[in-house]
C-alpha cells in the first residue's frame, strides 16, 4: 500500500500504519517515554512510534524511568507506561509523574483489563487506559488525539 499526501511547510508527514490508515503524527518534536519492563513490548512500541517521527525515550525499569523525568520533566510530551511492574507500578508510576507535571498525558497499557485497575487509574489522572492487544490498532490514533488536546483535564 503506497501513502502520500502533502504536508504544511517545515513539517513531515509519516503514516504509523501501513495498513488499516491511521492518522499521521508530525514529525517534530513530539517525546514520549515507553516504561514497560517486558522488552517485546518495549521494541513494539518502538517501531510502531518511531515511525511516527517521535522522539522517543525507553525504559525497561520504572524507577529509573522516573528519576529520569524528575531530572528535567518538559523533557517530556506524554509517557506511555505498563501497569505491572516491579518496584513502582504504572499506576504509582503516573501518579508522580502527575504531582510534578498535572498535565501529562498518560496512557497505561496492560496485558488484561481489569475494571478496579481502569477504576483506579482514571482516579488518578491516566488519560487512556488500554489492553496490549488493542494497541496496534489504537495507539497510533490515542497518541495524536492526547497530544493535540495537551493540557486538558482527564474525561471522567
Amino acid at each position: 500500500m503506497k501513502i502520500s499526501g502533502k504536508s504544511p511547510p517545515g513539517h513531515k508527514t509519516v503514516h504509523p500504519l501501513s495498513e488499516g490508515g491511521g492518522p499521521a503524527l508530525p514529525a517534530s518534536t513530539r517525546r514520549i517515554m515507553l516504561v514497560d519492563d517486558s522488552k517485546t513490548f518495549v521494541e513494539f512500541l518502538k517501531l510502531l512510534l518511531a515511525s511516527s517521527g517521535c522522539d522517543l525515550k525507553v525504559y525497561t525499569n520504572s524507577v529509573e524511568a522516573f528519576e529520569a523525568f524528575r531530572g528535567d520533566p518538559d523533557l517530556i510530551d506524554m509517557v506511555i507506561t505498563d501497569l505491572t511492574m516491579p518496584n513502582i507500578t504504572g499506576i504509582e508510576l503516573a501518579q508522580k509523574v502527575l504531582d510534578i507535571r498535572p498535565d501529562m498525558p498518560i496512557i497505561m497499557c496492560s496485558a488484561s483489563i481489569r475494571t478496579e485497575d481502569e477504576r483506579r487509574a482514571k482516579s488518578v489522572g491516566i488519560r487512556e487506559y488500554m489492553e496490549k492487544s488493542r494497541a496496534i490498532h489504537d495507539l497510533a490514533v490515542t497518541v495524536q488525539r492526547l497530544l493535540n488536546t495537551k493540557g486538558t483535564a482527564p474525561s471522567e
